[in-house]
């Protein structure tokens, strides 16, 4: 009896050991529990905020995207500037280059100008002198014209008288 005894008294040793292992192991598995529902909380709260980062991420991403379009539409427009510019740039090189030829060329017409201007001054002189020395010689030849008429007048006077004079006698 003392086997059975004895093995009562270790059974119920041995159930008494493992009902506190139970009770430490059902505490365990609580406590286990409670951290996994923790865990589990923590995990959704990080996946939503995983969720959020990865929307904010799509939002900027979408951001930058029409922002690539908009400095892509700035390049083009920069781009037709800059060939507008270098269009123009040409223009006003072809433009100044035309006036300074121009300016050249008035120049030389203002310089042309001037030499046809002394000419006709020194013509001018040349035909105010030409002029006056034929009015000059007119004078004379008039003078001498007058003179010689003068003389005829009165060498037809004195022929007439002494014709006179002689018929007269």
């Amino acid at each position: 009896q003392e086997s059975a005894a004895e093995q009562k008294k270790s059974l119920e040793t041995r159930i008494a050991d493992l009902q506190s292992t139970l009770v430490e192991n059902e505490s365990a598995l609580n406590d286990a529990v409670e951290s996994l529902r923790s865990s589990t909380e923590h995990v959704a709260s990080l996946e939503r905020a995983v969720a959020d980062k990865e929307n904010q991420c799509r939002e900027k991403h979408n951001e930058c995207q029409e922002l690539i379009v908009e400095v892509k539409k700035l390049q083009h427009h920069v781009e037709h500037a800059e060939a507008d510019r270098a269009k123009t740039a040409f223009a006003v090189e072809s433009l100044e280059t035309d006036i300074s030829e121009k300016k050249t060329l008035i120049f030389t017409y203002e310089e042309s100008i001037i030499q046809y201007k002394n000419e006709i001054r020194m013509l001018t002189n040349e035909l105010q002198t030409t002029v006056q020395e034929k009015n000059n010689r007119i004078q004379m030849l008039e003078k001498a014209v007058s003179d010689r008429q003068a003389l005829f007048d009165e060498q037809l006077d004195r022929t007439k008288r002494d014709r006179d004079a002689s018929t007269s006698e």
